[in-house]
This record gives C-alpha cells, structure tokens and sequence, in this order.
C-alpha cells in the first residue's frame, strides 16, 4: 500500500534514533505518549508475508482497555513482515496521547479470515501489500490466506509491563516469530494458520547484535538462519525450542568478489547472549559466537575461533 509506506519511510528511521526515546514536555498534564511499532523474525521460502493489522488496543493497570488510532486513523494497515527485519520497525502508531501511568498488555487486532482471497488479486512482484487482507506468497509463487483459528477479532495479545511517563512518551515495538506463528495443515489450502506469537519490548531499554558467520560453514546450509538465545549467566541451551528471536543472513560483496555473510539482530535487552546457525528444522546447531547487549549500541559478536 503507497499510503503506508510513505508513512514509513517518514517514521522507521534509523535505530538510533528509535531507541533515543523523547523527553517529557513538563505541562504537567496527566497524559503521555505511545508509540507501537511491528518488526518480525523471518522465515524461509517466503516472498512476502502481509499481515493486515485493524487497531491497537493498550490495558492500563487501572481502568478499561484504551482503544487507539492507528498511523492517519487508518482503519486497516497492511505491512509486509520481510520488510522491516532486524533493527527496522513498521509503525502502527506514532504519537498517541494516552493517560500517564503502568500498563500491562498491548493487543494487535488482525483482519485474518477462514476463506480469504489468498492475497490473489496482488501481485508477485515487488514489495508493497495491495490487498487489506492477511497472506502470504511463497518464493515459487504459491499463494496462502493467513487463517487465525481463535477468531479474527483476538490478534496478538503480548503481556509485558510498561510505564507511559507524565508529560513523556515511551515507544514500543511488538516482534512477531513468523517462524513459530506460520504452519500449513493439510487440507486447508489455500489457507495457512496463523497463530502470532511474538514479544514485546520497549525501545528505550534495548541495543542490537551484529557479525558475520563463516561461509565454510554455510556449503551445506539448506536454510540458514542465527538463532540468538540468552546466556542465563552461564552457556544458553542451544535449542530449537528456547531460542528468543533470529534473522536471516544478508550475502554481501567484501569488494573482492567474495560473498560475506553478515546479520544484524536488533531490540535486544542489556545482557548477555549466544548465537548459534540454524541450517532448517531438524538439522543440529552450530555455536557462531556470543556478546553482551548494551542499550542504545550496536555490539559486534566476535566468530568463534
């Protein structure tokens, strides 16, 4: 949609200013400010994935849940997940002005219907979500309806507690695992399920990871992927089913005409982390390296020896 990605382009800049966070204006109002912004963790054999989002909904501690606008008092936003991976976000909301005080949840509301259209009326080519409507295109041109069987209206719900300041503004962005939220059941074409799952963080409180991985070890790497896993103090248990978020790889030019193979894993916590390469479900893990997350810095993982 044109619409929204002029409006992007406007708000997702760069990460350091995302995690700058604002100031408060010191009126004294007992309101502040939220924003909510979406990024993904990807998947493989997927051209593009939209996911049409229909409202934000905010739970304070005290009182009802707060409905908000979202991006121009859009009734629908439509956002291509692949779009905005790593330290990129997708904004739903900018600048809301909501009471001051604790909040427990953010809700995404998400048009995702039994018998969709499959997103078919799009087209293949290019970036941009020209349907208001959930689905996803694979690679070999294959088109699936995104099918929440909960029921449209549920969304993605993600509990975390958060702080709206007096005067201030906090800015929020819900991660979703399209890995662990996408699944084709036989029999339901062309629809797939779609059960988000994902996390959220607030921005001012996170820094991002980023390296290269060797590409001697990516010669037999059907589907590789990083898997980051927090360190728990001592060593993560590399595992397929406790890792926190992942990335693909982007292939680079050194300026030699040697392909490098870079990642970059953004809104992560201060602590401590490992990676590990994921070749596809199944296949076991390779360790590539660990570093501690500082907020507002971009930390370099060094390669394992």
């Amino acid at each position: 949609m044109d619409r929204f990605h002029l409006r992007a382009a406007m708000a997702c800049a760069c990460f350091g200013l995302i995690i700058a966070g604002c100031s408060g204006s010191g009126s004294g109002e007992q309101t502040g400010r939220i924003s909510v912004g979406v990024s993904d963790h990807p998947m493989h054999d997927v051209a593009k994935v939209c996911i049409a989002f229909t409202e934000v909904e905010l739970k304070p501690k005290e009182g009802p849940p707060i409905m908000s606008d979202m991006m121009g008092g859009a009734e629908i936003v439509t956002v291509n997940m692949l779009q905005f991976q790593g330290m990129n976000s997708a904004p739903l909301a900018i600048d809301l002005t909501v009471p001051a005080g604790g909040y427990q949840w953010v809700r995404l509301g998400v048009r995702a219907d039994r018998d969709g259209n499959g997103g078919s009326t799009d087209s293949p080519m290019g970036t941009d979500c020209l349907v208001d409507d959930s689905y996803l295109v694979t690679e070999t041109g294959e088109y699936y309806s995104l099918y929440i069987p909960s029921g449209a209206e549920t969304g993605l719900k993600l509990f975390g507690d958060f702080i709206v300041p007096q005067g201030g503004s906090v800015d929020l962005t819900v991660e979703i695992d399209l890995m662990k939220s996408i699944a084709y059941p036989d029999g339901l074409e062309p629809d797939a399920i779609f059960r988000p799952r994902g996390r959220l963080v607030d921005n001012s409180k996170v820094g991002a990871l980023t390296g290269t991985v060797d590409s001697g070890l990516l010669a037999s790497c059907a589907e590789p992927s990083v898997l980051v896993f927090v360190a728990d103090g001592v060593d993560a248990t590399l595992d397929m089913s406790n890792y926190l978020t992942s990335v693909l790889l982007n292939e680079q030019d050194d300026g030699l005409g040697n392909p490098e193979y870079h990642y970059t894993i953004g809104f992560l916590l201060a602590g401590d982390y490992e990676l590990a390469l994921s070749c596809g479900e199944g296949t076991e893990l390779q360790p590539i390296g660990g570093a501690s997350v500082a907020v507002g810095e971009v930390m370099t993982v060094p390669q394992i020896p």
